[in-house]
């Protein structure tokens, strides 16, 4: 059952299936109809089933990192919080529009905070 758990894992990618069908020295699509218990036994993946599990452990981690980069990329792109406080204001010399930066606290927050999620990802083992 373990091995089932893990080769229908969400983290599992089109790399991790690769990944095995070269373990195994065989070609299937994990994809058609015609991958089920029976395949999965005559594939023998049960002789494999340390291998899978590994794989499935990495995948896991690998899939908390694209997790943690999708998060970091929405709050960029969708946050308001990523927004810069800037208003419209006149010179007082030639009442000349410009705009002003108000405050940037809130990003300098995030990006000392994303600075040291990114390296954290980075130096895991699973950034691959």
């Amino acid at each position: 059952m373990p091995l089932i758990t893990d080769l229908r894992d969400e983290s599992i990618r089109p790399r991790h299936w690769n990944d095995i069908r070269f373990e195994v020295k065989e070609e299937f699509n994990e994809q058609s109809d015609d991958f089920t218990l029976e395949k999965i036994f005559e594939l023998d993946l049960v002789k494999h089933c340390a291998f899978i599990d590994e794989l499935a452990h990495s995948a896991k981690k690998q899939l908390k990192i694209e997790k943690g980069l999708s998060e970091i990329k929405r709050i960029w792109e969708e946050d308001p919080a990523a927004n810069l406080d800037i208003s419209k204001e006149r010179s007082k010399a030639d009442n000349e529009e410009f705009y002003k930066v108000n405050g940037t606290e809130n990003i300098i927050a995030l990006i000392e905070d994303h600075s040291a999620q990114l390296a954290n990802f980075k130096a895991s083992p699973y950034y691959k």
